[in-house]
């Protein structure tokens, strides 16, 4: 198997992260709904747990070099890209809205660069 390339290993700690970090946020909204003893419990802890769950085995594909980790990653980038698009030309237009959007589409593109650029697909190929 390929050596896994650094930047593979950056993006899937940090998808990793995130689906840690939804875990433990789901978790916490359950216990505040059980202790403020909210009779409307909504759905929304359990999403963001299956999501965090979900992000968790994605950034472990990642690190194993499993090609549907890639794509799946690629296709929630792609997703973020046209998201962030859209809000730089439709959302708020100050000079810090377009700071953050040019930020986090450098970011996407860079994620994009980093898993399907040659070293990234000789990873996931092999």
């Amino acid at each position: 198997m390929e050596k896994r390339p650094a930047g593979v290993t950056v993006v899937g700690v940090i998808v990793f992260i995130l689906g840690l970090i939804y875990i433990v946020g789901g978790l916490l909204m359950t216990i505040s709904e059980l202790m403020l003893d909210i009779t409307d419990f909504s759905g929304l802890p359990i999403i963001m747990m299956l999501l965090g769950l979900i992000y968790v085995l994605v950034g472990k594909g990642l690190f194993d070099g499993r090609r549907l980790s890639q794509l799946v990653v690629g296709i929630v980038t792609v997703l973020g890209i046209i998201g962030i698009t859209l809000g730089l030309f439709t959302g708020d237009i100050t000079v810090s809205a377009i700071i953050s959007y040019l930020i986090a589409l450098a970011i996407n593109l860079l994620i994009l660069a980093v898993l399907f650029g040659a070293r990234g697909r000789a990873f996931f190929a092999a």
